[in-house]
Order: structure tokens, then sequence, then C-alpha cells
């Protein structure tokens, strides 16, 4: 999670050259300093993002002068653009890029080219494609996600019932978040005449009509079915694990960078280096790490039917 916020410019002619930005957990709440940005007064950067930030977060900013020690009041309250990012981060791009915004720090920004949108639809971009690669996650995805009959997971369950287990369906994914009509998940089970969302008509539990192995993605029906019409399931359901390991950290920045690389009007702001390596050499090299890691992590799929 990110927020991003912007503010007024202070006039053209005040003797600023700082910014202050402030955050609190509420609007009413006690605001606490997050970052000090040296200010440009003909050519102020009234942006920050929040990489910390989340949707409940508040923002004040102040200006002042360092040399004088004269600061202005604090800016009424305000909200950012919430952005989610799960595997990388701006600055993590930014370090690995080798870029330094306006406050020499290893950040975009709205001055930098490319900006922090430009970047943050770029982690965006290679979330979905590294999710692809895989076909796994590691943040909350949803399996399936309109109500067209086709986006549902099938299953046509030729498993017989097993004592104490029941009738088991795997599904494509594994690390199962909780099922939940209130996400829009749905446990569709054919009963011969019309499809029953068990979720809502039955209940979960080990010793109930139907159990969950969260982690391996499979689902028990326990509660014996009259097996003489076939036996169908229609699932949507959300999967993801908790916590971004490093390598998916790493192939997801690497892809950033190869991508930034690569865009005509960007390659100018990449270092070279001692090496005097090109952009797209670098940019090739990346893509190359970022691959062999995900070639790695791709999970194994099983037939569904």
């Amino acid at each position: 999670m990110g927020v991003w916020i912007a503010w007024a410019a202070p006039v053209a002619d005040s003797s600023w050259n700082q910014t202050l930005i402030y955050r609190s957990a509420s609007e009413s709440g006690s605001y606490s300093l997050i970052k000090t940005q040296t200010l440009d007064p003909t050519n102020p950067d009234t942006t920050y993002f929040d990489e910390y930030g989340g949707s409940n977060n508040w923002y004040k900013v102040k200006f002042g002068n360092s040399s004088t020690g004269v600061y202005s009041s604090l800016s009424d309250a305000m909200q950012g653009t919430s952005v989610t990012l799960s595997y990388t981060t701006p600055s993590k791009v930014a370090s690995k890029f080798q870029l330094r915004n306006s406050q020499n720090l290893a950040q975009f920004d709205g001055t930098t080219k490319p900006d922090i949108w430009e970047v943050i639809e770029f982690i965006q971009q290679a979330e979905k494609e590294v999710d692809r690669i895989t076909q796994h996650a590691w943040r909350e995805t949803y399996a399936y996600d309109t109500a067209d009959d086709n986006d549902y997971e099938m299953h046509n369950m030729a498993y017989d019932y097993k004592y104490l287990t029941g009738i088991p369906i795997h599904l494509q994914h594994r690390h199962l978040r909780q099922l939940t009509s209130a996400s829009g998940d749905e446990l569709l089970i054919w009963n011969g005449s019309e499809w029953e969302d068990w979720l809502t008509s039955r209940t979960e539990g080990r010793t109930n009509d139907f159990w969950v192995d969260y982690r391996a993605g499979t689902i028990y029906l326990r509660t014996y079915i009259y097996r003489k019409r076939p036996l169908g399931a229609k699932i949507r359901y959300r999967y993801g694990e908790q916590t971004v390991p490093k390598d998916i950290e790493n192939a997801t920045t690497y892809l950033v960078c190869a991508d930034l690389c690569r865009m005509d009007d960007r390659a100018g702001n990449l270092p070279e280096g001692g090496d005097s390596m090109k952009p797209g050499e670098k940019a090739d090299i990346w893509e190359k790490k970022a691959y062999a890691i995900l070639s790695r992590l791709k999970e194994f799929q099983m037939a569904v039917g």
C-alpha cells in the first residue's frame, strides 16, 4: 500500500527552502513528521509518495526556512490517492535503477523522469506478469472476477467418498484465503436440480458439511450426496500467500527496471557506470535474472474436471 499526496505551492517570492510533511492515523489525530524535502521556490516539488501510508492516513504540510528557523502554519488535513503495490516499491526500483530525485534520494517523484505514476503503473504490470508466469500469487488474488459461468472454476468430481474425509475437490491454486460470501466467494454444488451455494446453505468445519485444506487448496465435501446423478461444482475463490519472499521482490524489481530501460525517452536516465554498459544490455540482464527466478517458482497445475 502507498499514498500519493499533492498540495499547493507556496508563493513564488517566499523564502521557504523546506517542505515538512506530517502524517496521522485520523483527521483529528496527532500528526508526526515523516519527511522533510528541500524546496526550490522557483521550481517546487509539491508531491510526495508515502510508501508506508494507507487509505486511513491523513496528511498536513508546512513550509520553513532552515536558516532563520521560521515556519508556516500547518496546512489543512488532506488524504491522498491510495495505491496498492505488493511485490516491490518505487524506492527499490529507483535504487536498482540508480536514479536520484531532487532530494538526492533513491526515489521517484513528480519531477523525475519517469515520474512516480509511470513507475507505479510499471510495477502493477510487472506484478500481473509475475502472477501469470508462476500461476501463483503472494497477495490476495481473485481466481475469477466476473459473474459469467465460464469464469468459475468447474469440477466434475469422479472421486469416491472417503470415510471421515469426504469427496475432495482439488483446486488449481493453493494458499486459499478464507472462503466468505462477503468477498464474492462461491461454492456451488449441483444437487440434481439446481446449483446450491454451500457457503450460505451449509456449514464449514472438519466435522460438518465441508472443510477446506487452505494451504493445499483442496475442498472436502463431507455430507453424503446421492451419486446416481452427475456431481459437479462451480467455485469462485481468492488465493495468495500472506508474505512476499525476497526472490519475488527481486524478480518484480528486475522486470520494472528492464521495462524502464527499454523506453526510448527513459534510457538516458540510467547511469551507465564504470563498465559503460548500454541500457538495452542492462535491460536484457535484468530480464533474464527475473525470468530465471520465476521459472523456479512456477506452479504445477492439475487438470480440472
